[in-house]
C-alpha cells in the first residue's frame, strides 16, 4: 500500500495486507484536532498525523509518532518539528469503538496545555 500523498506529506510507507485506517474528531477546552492513524492487519500501529486548526489542541500540527491501545486504554504521542516543536500525551481511558474520552498533556514552543478531551469516529477521507 502506497499512502495518500496530500495525508502524509508524500512520504511512501509500506505495509503488508488490509489496513485500519482510523480518523478521531477531537475536541478540548483548547480547541479542536483531527487525528488520522494507520494500523497494519496484526493491529500495530505504523503512521499517523494530526492537524489543529487555529493551533489550539496539542498544536498547529505533526505526527502522531506511536499509538499503544491494551483493553480499555489508548495511548498516543504526537510531535513536531521546525520552528516550534511540540509534544503531547494523549490518554484516553474510555475507548469504544467510536468514542475516546480522557486526558492530555501537550507542550511547544509558545506554551503549555492540558485537560480532558472526547474524540468521535469519522469517516476516513475518500471513503476507503
Amino acid at each position: 500500500m502506497l499512502s495518500h500523498p496530500e495525508l502524509w506529506g508524500g512520504v511512501k510507507r509500506f505495509v503488508r495486507g488490509p489496513i485500519d485506517r482510523q480518523r478521531w474528531l477531537f475536541r478540548a477546552e483548547a480547541g479542536e484536532a483531527t487525528v488520522d492513524v494507520c494500523f497494519d492487519a496484526r493491529g500495530s500501529f505504523y503512521d499517523g498525523r494530526f492537524v489543529s486548526p487555529g493551533c489550539g489542541l496539542f498544536a498547529c500540527a505533526g505526527v502522531v509518532a506511536q499509538v499503544h491501545q491494551s483493553g480499555v486504554r489508548w495511548t498516543a504521542w504526537t510531535q513536531c518539528g521546525g520552528r516550534c516543536p511540540c509534544a503531547a500525551v494523549v490518554d484516553a481511558t474510555v475507548v469504544t469503538a467510536s468514542m475516546l474520552a480522557g486526558s492530555y498533556a501537550a507542550a511547544h514552543c509558545n506554551g503549555s496545555s492540558s485537560g480532558a478531551f472526547v474524540a468521535e469516529r469519522a469517516a476516513w477521507p475518500g471513503g476507503r
